[in-house]
């Protein structure tokens, strides 16, 4: 009797097995697997002599933003968002130059400033909520 359920145990390990194996070789998708995301908000912001030009100051939360720099003024540069300094800083942009970055806008607030040669010369905007959806 002992002999029969090692027979079904051998057999149960063994068609376990099967199972994995013939599991593991589904057919892949037809083509790349693409996740569709939202297109970035192009955002420009002009440095001159006397100011700083942003070509929009308000943005949603969790946008992401492809920021381009032109550095218009007749001198070098360095311009920071203040509150993103961690992921928006360019350091001595020459004059006639320009840069591009992406980030995402990602921290809701209204005192974002843009900050040249670490003076506030504009602002930015993030539309949104502190907290976190479903929270109490």
């Amino acid at each position: 009797m002992t002999r029969r359920y090692l027979m079904v145990l051998i057999f149960g390990i063994v068609a376990g097995l099967a199972l994995i194996v013939v599991s593991r070789r589904a057919p892949a998708p037809d083509g790349p697997v693409v996740e569709e995301t939202a297109p970035a908000s192009p955002l420009l912001v002009r440095v001159l002599d006397q100011r700083v030009e942003v070509s929009d100051s308000v943005m949603a939360q969790g946008v992401s933003v492809r920021l381009t720099v032109k550095n218009e003024s007749s001198h070098p540069v360095m311009l920071t968002l203040g509150g993103y300094e961690d992921r928006v800083r360019f350091e001595a942009l020459p004059p006639g130059a320009s840069d591009t970055t992406s980030f995402v806008a990602d921290r809701p607030g209204e005192r974002f400033p843009w900050l040249r040669d670490g003076i506030p010369a504009a602002r930015l905007e993030v539309t949104g909520s502190h907290l976190v959806e479903d929270h109490r």
